[in-house]
């Protein structure tokens, strides 16, 4: 926190990410540069869609806040969300061209659609028991 409270700190070509420790061998890497080419070509609230090409690969931070349960996939393989300057989504990107797609998918919804499955299913088999008639 003390490094981006820093009034020299250029958000545009620097980034702090929230990692256990580097992968071994892997070099230190930039920002996306202007060079480098990003599109989004689809946004929802729960998923968006991206075109991503760059020369060297490097962070791609999208400023949007990190929260558990978001879910990245580049060229249709799952990659782990880092969290950048505290907040935002952070993906390591390689070089070369690819698809990204983030999808809001949390455990929570899964569990909660799962028990109202199971609900579902026990009212409908009330309903189709026979009832009893009154007693004579």
């Amino acid at each position: 926190m003390d490094r981006i409270s820093e009034l020299s700190f250029d958000f545009r070509s620097r980034v702090v990410v929230e990692k256990k420790a580097p992968k071994p061998g892997i070099q230190r890497l930039g920002v996306f540069s202007l060079e480098d080419n990003v599109k989004l070509t689809h946004y929802s609230p729960n998923e968006s869609s991206w075109d991503v090409s760059s020369a060297k690969g490097g962070y791609l931070v999208i400023s949007e806040s990190f929260y558990p349960g978001w879910r990245a996939y580049l060229d249709g393989r799952q990659i782990p969300i880092e969290i950048a300057n505290h907040v935002f989504k952070c993906l390591e990107i390689p070089a070369g061209s690819h698809r990204l797609e983030l999808r809001f998918e949390p455990w929570s919804f899964k569990v909660g659609a799962m028990i109202s499955l199971v609900s579902w299913g026990v009212c409908l088999v009330l309903l189709l028991i026979p009832q009893p008639g009154p007693k004579k």
